[in-house]
């Protein structure tokens, strides 16, 4: 099956570019997922280089197993047609940096982000060997640009902070595709080996990040706080009466329960989960830094690597969840930060700001609280709750 013209239709109504100005040049792939996940473009009849290419993309276990399933039936019996391939008689690689080994032999796989404002595509040239080249990162929509370039700062940024040598991207170039559209090129994780499970290697890395810029001063005076009160602010047009009231009043009580606490505020990766982590040895690879930020909450990154994950996979976290997680939140942010005292309250109010911020985050994509997402969903229900998890 030969999905070019459909594909080449999604992108004109969703993205506004045509297919070949991906730095793909010619060949075939198999199309895997899409819908409401990623879309996988995996170069075609080569089954290790394909299995390579996914567990790049792909760490959780069960979707990478049954990515792997779809793959291998597809190559035992290929004229099934399982999986449908994209056809390229053309193409060019041309604005991918000159010094980036791409040989005419080498070949490309892609993961096209789901349809929406902050849409990306991410193209990992692969060689002979199946070694990834490198990352290359491309806006596919105006929206997502700003986002583009806010990584590029950051690696650029970061670079130079020797703790963190070696544990995240080192970028290699940026620019402007011929879409008009930003772009990077930054080195690929060394391995594709992951977990779920919080180490100390998470907890060493975070306290490393932690240490860049660490700012201390009262929550009101913060950047976090300061984030919160304009983007609400920004927001509001786009709520309706009632949302606009229990956000105002969530906002609120982070204020109150925060009156008269001092402490760090921080370099924060700002999505720090298992799906942009890999394990090096006995340390991390951190990578998509999109979303890092500096004077946030110092707790953000550890309550987001316990708490997201469980939001995406449409699993409610309800209070139990939360608090559960706040315990371990505060036994290891007492590693992290041994100078300060956490307290029950202190972290409990810290992580109502997490769950504003995030919901706030998600919701100016799209101009409003769309309740069918599962993070928005969750992440305000447990706000609505939250006096049923707080500690007293």
């Amino acid at each position: 099956m030969n999905i070019e013209h459909p594909l080449r239709a999604m992108f004109a109504a969703q993205a506004k570019l045509e297919l070949w100005s991906l730095p793909l040049g010619p060949g075939r792939w198999n199309v895997l997922f899409g819908g409401e996940e990623p879309t996988l473009l995996l170069p075609a009849g080569d089954y290790r280089l394909q299995q390579r290419c996914l567990s790049y993309f792909v760490p959780g276990v069960w979707k990478r197993l049954y990515g792997q399933a779809l793959l291998s039936v597809n190559a035992a019996l290929p004229a099934a047609g399982l999986l449908p391939e994209l056809h390229l008689a053309e193409g060019a690689q041309s604005f991918l940096p000159a010094r980036l080994p791409i040989a005419r032999s080498s070949c490309s796989a892609v993961q096209i982000g789901t349809a929406g404002p902050r849409q990306k595509a991410s193209v990992l040239p692969v060689t002979e060997s199946r070694e990834a080249l490198a990352i290359a990162k491309i806006a596919m929509v105006p929206g997502a640009d700003h986002q583009v370039t806010a990584e590029a700062g950051w690696l650029t940024e970061l670079e130079g902070v020797p703790e963190l040598e070696g544990q995240m991207p080192r970028l290699m170039a940026e620019g402007v595709a011929p879409t008009s559209r930003r772009y990077l090129v930054a080195t690929a994780a060394p391995n594709t080996r992951s977990t779920g499970q919080f180490t100390r290697a998470h907890a060493a890395f975070l306290g490393a990040l932690a240490r860049v810029r660490q700012d201390v001063m009262s929550f009101t005076a913060s950047p976090c706080f300061e984030y919160l009160e304009q983007t609400l602010v920004r927001l509001k047009p786009h709520l309706t009466r009632n949302e606009r009231t229990i956000l105002q009043a969530v906002l609120g009580d982070c204020r109150s329960l925060l009156a008269g606490w001092t402490g760090p505020f921080v370099t924060a990766h700002g999505d720090f989960a298992p799906w942009n982590i890999r394990l090096h040895r006995d340390r991390l690879f951190v990578f998509n830094w999109e979303c890092a930020r500096a004077g946030a909450n110092p707790l953000t990154d550890l309550l987001n690597y316990f708490v997201m994950p469980r939001a995406r996979s449409h699993r409610m976290p309800g209070p139990r969840f939360l608090a559960a997680a706040m315990s371990r939140v505060e036994d290891i942010a007492r590693q992290i930060y041994p100078e300060w005292i956490w307290r029950s309250r202190v972290v409990s109010a810290l992580a109502l700001v997490y769950l504003l911020e995030v919901l706030l985050h998600q919701a100016m994509a799209s101009k409003s609280l769309v309740r069918t997402h599962p993070v928005i969903e969750g992440y305000l229900r447990l706000m609505e709750q939250r006096w049923a998890w707080m500690a007293a």
